[in-house]
C-alpha cells in the first residue's frame, strides 16, 4: 500500500523518521476494534492492540484513544501480534462534546483535509441542521463541502439547492443523484485536491451510497422508510476507504445530534450577522433590543430573516454553556448574569399593576 495515496503528507513523514527508531512501522488507522485498531501500512491491512502505556493514557484521557484517520506507529510483527506505541500528531480533527465526559471533546475522526455535509434533497432537508453542520465543522478550523442527494426523487430541486447554497457560502454545494449518476463527476473532480474527506449526516440520506460510487467499495446500504423518508441505521461504526485516484473517504454513522464544541467561532457560518454587528454603536451589543443595534435594524427592514437571527442566537448560546463547562471563570461569571437576570425580573413583577 502507498501511503502516500492514503493521505501521508511530506511533513508527518518526517515526524516519524525523526521520532521513532527503526523497526516501527508507521500506519493509519482504518477502523476501531474492541481493543485497538485495524491499520493499513505497507505490509497491507493489520489488526493491532493498544501498547500498555498508551491503554492507561486513553482510560484517563479518552482524546488519546486512536481514532479513524489518525497516523499511528506500531511496534512488532503481523505474524505474532501488532500494539500501537503512540498516535503521531493529529492535523485537522473533527470533534463535538462528548455526551459520556461533560467538559470534553470527543474526537470523531482525525487527519481531515475536508468535511462532506450528506444531506437528502427529500424529508431531510433542513436549512437549520445544515447550519449546525457548517458551524460544528467550522469551528473545528475545518473546511466544508455540502452534497445534496436523491437529486432524481424531486421535481423541483433548484429553490432548495440555491437556498443551501446561500447559506453554505463560501463553501461548495452539489447535487447529486445515485441513480442517474448526475453531479457525481463534478463532486468527484472538487475532491481530488483533498486528501482525506469525511462524510457526516443523518440516516439514509445516502452517505454509504456515495462511498461506493466515489471509492467502488463494497458497504452495506439500505432503503429509507416510505411512510416517512428516515433513514435507517446502516453504517454502524466510522471507516476509511482508499480512493482509486488517491487520497481517502471516511463514511461515519448518522450523527443523532450535531452539537458545537467548546472554543466555537459562529462568524464564519453567520457571515451576515458578523458584518451587521461591527456597524452596532456598542461592541458588546447583544442584539436584543440595545439601541443602535445593526443587526435589529436590518431584520426591521427585511433584509435580515428572523429565523437566520434566531439560529445564530440559538448557537451562540449553546457555544457560551460549552466554553463555561471549560472555565470556572467563565462558569462563575454565567451564575452571576443568571442571577442579576432573575433579580431584574422578579422586580418588574414587584412594580406591575394587580390585575384587575
Amino acid at each position: 500500500m502507498d501511503l502516500a495515496r492514503l493521505g501521508l503528507s511530506a511533513d508527518l513523514q518526517r515526524q516519524f523518521s525523526e521520532h521513532w527508531p527503526s523497526g516501527r512501522i508507521l500506519a493509519r488507522v482504518v477502523a476501531r476494534t474492541a481493543d485497538g485498531a485495524l491499520c493499513v501500512g505497507d505490509q497491507g491491512e493489520v489488526r493491532a492492540s493498544l501498547a500498555g502505556k498508551l491503554r492507561h493514557q486513553a482510560q484517563s484521557d479518552g482524546a488519546l484513544w486512536p481514532v479513524v484517520g489518525d497516523w499511528v506507529a506500531l511496534r512488532g510483527e503481523p505474524t505474532t501480534g501488532l500494539v500501537i506505541e503512540m498516535v503521531l500528531e493529529r492535523q485537522g480533527v473533527l470533534a463535538r462534546p462528548d455526551p459520556e465526559r461533560p467538559g470534553l471533546n470527543e474526537v470523531l475522526v482525525a487527519n481531515v483535509d475536508l468535511v462532506l455535509v450528506v444531506m437528502g434533497l427529500d424529508q431531510d432537508f433542513n436549512l437549520r441542521r445544515l447550519e449546525r453542520y457548517l458551524a460544528m465543522i467550522r469551528a473545528n478550523g475545518l473546511r466544508a463541502a455540502v452534497a445534496l442527494t436523491k437529486l432524481d426523487l424531486i421535481a423541483a430541486s433548484e429553490p432548495l439547492v440555491l437556498a443551501a447554497e446561500r447559506l453554505a457560502t463560501p463553501a461548495l454545494v452539489h447535487a447529486v443523484s445515485a441513480v442517474s449518476g448526475e453531479g457525481v463527476d463534478r463532486l468527484r473532480q472538487s475532491m481530488s485536491k483533498s486528501p482525506t474527506i469525511a462524510l457526516i449526516g443523518s440516516s439514509g440520506v445516502g452517505k454509504s451510497t456515495l462511498v461506493h460510487l466515489l471509492t467502488g467499495a463494497e458497504v452495506a446500504t439500505q432503503p429509507t422508510r416510505l411512510a416517512d423518508g428516515r433513514g435507517r441505521h446502516t453504517t454502524v461504526g466510522h471507516h476509511l476507504h482508499p480512493r482509486p485516484d488517491g487520497g481517502c473517504l471516511i463514511d461515519t454513522p448518522g450523527l443523532r445530534s450535531v452539537a458545537l464544541p467548546a472554543g466555537s467561532d459562529l462568524g464564519d457560518t453567520f457571515i451576515e450577522i458578523g458584518t451587521l454587528a461591527g456597524s452596532c454603536r456598542f461592541s458588546d451589543c447583544r442584539h436584543q433590543g440595545e439601541p443602535g443595534c445593526a443587526v435589529q435594524a436590518a431584520m426591521a427592514a427585511g433584509s435580515l430573516d428572523s429565523d437566520r437571527l434566531s439560529a445564530y442566537r440559538k448557537l451562540e448560546r449553546e457555544a457560551r454553556r460549552q466554553d463555561a463547562k471549560q472555565d470556572p471563570q467563565l462558569r462563575a461569571a454565567e451564575r452571576q448574569q443568571t442571577r442579576k437576570w432573575a433579580r431584574e425580573i422578579r422586580q418588574e413583577l414587584k412594580l406591575r399593576p394587580p390585575r384587575r
